[in-house]
């Protein structure tokens, strides 16, 4: 009997840890269940995720992309305007130089002409007219052109003995003849004797080492203007502004 009840618990032991042996067969059935469910989960996720992403990312790049190109495309035209506008002010201003070269020639052709004619069968008036027709065309084309030109204009006058006060002269009277360097070298001083410049502006004019005796600038305005090292010999002042004129080193007597 004893044998049997022996036999009988080791039977009973056996069952349970058999059926304990099961639990945990079936407990980690479940947990791989659970963990294959979760992997399944998580990859269906991350696949979401990414498909999610790569829905905004593409349109996102496609309007960073569009943002550059326009920045570039707006500083490429802001600098072709910018060389556009440079050209064009480089063609006016070529423009204008050639204007001025222009009305400049015209005006020393159009007085050489009229003086170059025979004036021995000329009456009193159409020799008045000459000179009047002159002072015209200088006055006018002096209101066109620049200093240089101006200093340039002044000195074939003056060669033409136009502008000799010994001589029927060009009028140019209220002339605005303001910073024109009428001055000569170092070496060489420039020979503007009895030079008639009456009643016009010459402010901030150069007559450096000019010989200037006996010329005349009664009336006009000379404030500023440099007579350094100028010969002013019997040179008339009458009723000029000379405010700031400098005569450092010029001969007056």
């Amino acid at each position: 009997m004893q044998q049997n009840l022996d036999n009988n618990q080791n039977r009973l032991n056996d069952l349970e840890i058999a059926a304990r042996n099961r639990d945990q067969a079936n407990e980690m059935q479940k947990d791989t269940v659970l963990m294959t469910k979760s992997r399944t989960r998580c990859g269906l996720r991350l696949e979401n995720v990414l498909k999610v992403g790569a829905a905004f990312l593409v349109p996102f790049m496609i309007g960073i992309f569009t943002i550059v190109t326009t920045m570039q495309q707006n500083l490429d035209n802001k600098q072709n305007r910018l060389n556009d506008l440079e050209i064009a002010a480089c063609n006016r201003d070529q423009a204008n130089e050639l204007q001025k070269d222009v009305v400049y020639a015209a005006c020393i052709k159009d007085i050489s002409e009229l003086f170059m004619k025979d004036s021995h069968n000329l009456s009193e008036n159409e020799q008045q007219n000459r000179y009047a027709f002159a002072s015209a065309k200088t006055m006018t084309t002096l209101e066109q052109i620049d200093g240089k030109r101006k200093t340039y204009l002044i000195k074939f006058l003056y060669q033409a003995g136009l502008l000799d006060k010994r001589k029927t002269v060009v009028d140019l009277s209220g002339a605005n003849l303001n910073g024109t360097d009428l001055g000569g070298s170092l070496d060489t001083p420039l020979s503007l004797n009895y030079i008639t410049l009456r009643y016009v502006s010459l402010l901030n004019a150069s007559f450096v080492n000019v010989n200037l005796k006996d010329a005349d600038f009664s009336g006009s305005i000379l404030n500023g203007a440099n007579f350094t090292s100028a010969n002013l010999a019997k040179t008339n002042f009458t009723g000029c502004d000379l405010i700031q004129a400098d005569f450092r080193g010029a001969y007056i007597y």
